[in-house]
C-alpha cells in the first residue's frame, strides 16, 4: 500500500460531502450485477422527454451532450424541429414528445442523444438524462396496441413503463424520421 504524501491528489478533492455520497451511491449501484437467470442483460440510457421516459440501447449510442443551440427548419414537422452540428456533420433533431402527441412538441430541450444505425446518425432531444440501467432482455413487453403506428419505433416497454427505442425501427419509420 502506498503512503500518502502532500503531492498526492485525490479525485475527491474539492467535492462536498453530499457530492461524495452521491458518487458512492452511484458506484454501488453500477457495481451490482443483475443475474436472475432470465437471459441476456441489456444496457440502456434512460431519458425523459415531457412526462414520458424512454430508453436507447447503449450499443447504438454515440454521444449524449447538452443542446446548446440548434437551427430550426422552417415548415418542418414538430417531430423534426431542427438540425445541429455534430463533429463535422449536420444531424437532424427528433422530438419523441411531438411524435407521440402531435399537439405537443416545440418546447426547448436540454440534451441531445446521438444514436446511430447502419452508419446514419440522428439526434434525439431530451429534457433530462436519468442514467444507465440494466435489464433482462426477456423482460421487454411489446408496446401497447393503442399506440398504433406510433408504436413502430419501439422495441417494447421495460420496467417502470419506460419505452425502449429500436434504432433500426426509428430510422425506418417515415413519420419519425422525415422532416416533411
Amino acid at each position: 500500500m502506498r503512503s500518502s504524501s502532500k503531492n498526492d491528489v485525490s479525485l475527491l478533492d474539492g467535492l462536498g460531502e453530499d457530492e461524495i455520497e452521491l458518487l458512492r451511491m452511484r458506484a454501488m449501484r453500477y457495481a451490482e450485477r443483475i443475474d436472475d437467470g432470465t437471459g441476456d442483460i441489456a444496457e440502456v440510457v434512460v431519458f425523459r422527454r415531457g412526462t414520458t421516459q424512454y430508453a436507447v440501447p447503449i450499443s447504438v449510442l454515440r454521444e449524449v451532450r447538452p443542446l446548446r443551440s440548434m437551427c430550426r427548419i422552417p415548415g418542418a414537422s414538430l417531430v423534426v424541429p431542427g438540425i445541429v452540428h455534430f463533429r463535422g456533420e449536420i444531424l437532424s433533431l427528433h422530438d419523441l414528445e411531438a411524435f407521440m402527441d402531435p399537439t405537443a412538441g416545440g418546447r426547448p430541450a436540454a440534451w441531445v442523444i446521438v444514436a446511430e444505425n447502419a452508419g446514419e446518425r440522428i439526434g434525439i432531444i431530451a429534457d433530462e438524462v436519468l442514467g444507465i440501467e440494466q435489464f433482462a432482455a426477456t423482460r421487454v413487453r411489446p408496446p401497447p396496441v393503442t399506440f398504433g403506428e406510433r408504436g413502430i419505433p419501439f422495441e417494447g416497454v421495460i420496467d417502470g413503463g419506460v419505452l425502449l427505442l429500436s434504432a433500426e425501427r426509428m430510422f425506418d419509420t417515415p413519420s419519425f424520421f422525415s422532416a416533411f
